[in-house]
C-alpha cells in the first residue's frame, strides 16, 4: 500500500515533514499532523482520531481547528491541549502528542495524552542521544489526565519524531537528525514500520536554531 499523503515546510527556525497513510486506501485518514510557527515559538502536534476512516478524520480535523485558533498566541502545551479538550467535548475524541519549540530560550516543551509516541533525538553525537515522551492515559475530548509538561534544552539539528499507533513500536528513529531530507526519512519509516492494522502517521521536525 503506497497511499502517501505528504506535507512539509520550513519556518524561521524549524523544518518539518509529515507523512501519513490511511488503513483503507483512499478513505480519509484519521491521523493528522499540525504545525504552526509564530514569531518565537513553533507548535508541532500529531493527532490520532479514535478509530479510523471518516469519523476519525472528522474529529481530528476539529482538533486541528481548535489548535489553529490558539497556536500562534499560546506556547503552553498544556493550555493548548485543554482548549482542544473543550472544543471536542461530546465527540469520540482524539489522542495527541504535542511539542513547542521556543526560539527565545532554545527549549522544547512537550506532553502526550494517549498513545502517540514521541522521541527527541539529539543532532550531535556528543550529547545524550534520545529521550522518550512520557505518555499519560486519557482521551482529549472525553477524559484528560493530569497534564505535566517536560522541557528540554535544544540546539540546532535536534529533532522530535511523533508516531501514531499505526506504526510498530520498534521503529528505529535514530538516523532522523542526520537525514538530508526529512520527507524521505519519514517516508522510509512509514513504509518500513506501518503495522497495516490502523491509520498511520510519522511527523518529524528539526530545530534550526533561534538565530538564522
Amino acid at each position: 500500500m503506497t497511499d502517501w499523503r505528504v506535507r512539509q515546510g520550513t519556518e524561521r527556525f524549524i523544518e518539518w515533514a509529515c507523512v501519513r497513510r490511511s488503513l483503507d486506501g483512499d478513505a480519509p485518514c484519521g491521523d493528522i499532523g499540525f504545525v504552526r510557527a509564530a514569531a518565537e515559538h513553533a507548535v508541532i502536534v500529531a493527532i490520532d482520531g479514535l478509530g479510523h476512516g471518516a469519523a476519525a478524520a472528522k474529529v481530528a480535523a476539529a482538533a486541528c481547528r481548535a489548535l489553529d485558533e490558539h497556536a500562534c498566541e499560546c506556547d503552553d502545551p498544556s493550555e493548548l491541549v485543554v482548549r482542544c479538550h473543550r472544543a471536542l467535548s461530546r465527540s469520540r475524541g482524539v489522542v495527541m502528542s504535542l511539542a513547542v519549540f521556543r526560539a527565545d530560550d532554545d527549549t522544547m516543551a512537550w506532553l502526550g495524552v494517549g498513545n502517540v509516541r514521541g522521541r527527541f533525538l539529539r543532532g550531535s553525537a556528543d550529547r545524550v542521544p534520545t529521550e522518550s515522551l512520557l505518555l499519560r492515559g486519557g482521551v482529549v475530548g472525553y477524559e484528560l489526565p493530569p497534564l505535566r509538561v517536560s522541557t528540554v534544552p535544544v540546539r540546532s539539528g535536534d529533532c522530535v519524531v511523533f508516531a501514531t499507533d499505526g506504526i510498530r513500536g520498534s521503529a528505529p528513529f535514530a538516523g532522523v537528525p542526520q537525514a538530508h531530507s526529512l520527507e524521505r526519512a519519514a517516508r522510509e519509516l512509514l513504509d518500513a514500520q506501518s503495522s497495516g492494522s490502523d491509520d498511520a502517521l510519522i511527523l518529524v521536525a528539526r530545530y534550526l536554531g533561534g538565530e538564522r
